[in-house]
């Protein structure tokens, strides 16, 4: 095999580790947010504010800001480690990997509300989440090739006078 196609086999098979970081990411801090917001609206006693819209959408910044910015950005960070060319390309992958095996996890598993859901609810389920988690891809992935530029010696121009 040539040297250009070992290259690009390991870069699907590092996409395809990071995908699957991202999906464990997710799973473990879905569960993790999940048990710990019922924790908290039990042992406060405000488990029925879940009623009111207001508290559903803040639930709601609060898992796509700690589940899907946190699972891109740990699915980025070691994409970002392993491959180093063309990140711009590179870090759209994980992201939708992850999210993708999450959906279909959920839909194998007997969630079929998904199909029925009314374009607005489609947009919460699965747009802003992928939005979400490629920020954090690239977030991740950037954290590790941050190159820091060297700036110029400063030239000073002085004016003489004769």
């Amino acid at each position: 095999m040539s040297a250009n196609k070992l290259n690009h086999r390991r870069i699907i098979i590092n996409l395809l580790i990071g995908g699957m970081i991202n999906f464990g990411a997710l799973i473990f801090l879905d569960l993790t947010v999940y048990s710990m917001m019922d924790w908290i609206y039990r042992s406060l006693g405000i488990y029925g504010v879940l009623i009111y819209e207001e508290a559903r959408n803040a639930y709601y910044l609060i898992r796509l800001g700690t589940v899907f910015l946190s699972s891109g950005f740990i699915g980025g960070l070691y994409v970002g480690y392993k491959i180093k060319e063309n990140l711009k390309l590179i870090m759209a992958f994980p992201s939708p990997t992850g999210l993708s095996l999450v959906i279909l996890l959920q839909f194998l598993l007997g969630n079929r509300a998904i199909l029925t859901q009314n374009v607005f609810e489609l947009v919460k389920i699965f747009v802003i989440p992928l939005v979400i988690s490629l920020l954090g891809s690239y977030l991740g992935g950037y954290t590790l090739n941050w190159h820091v530029e060297k700036k110029p010696k400063e030239e000073r121009i002085s004016f003489t006078f004769s």
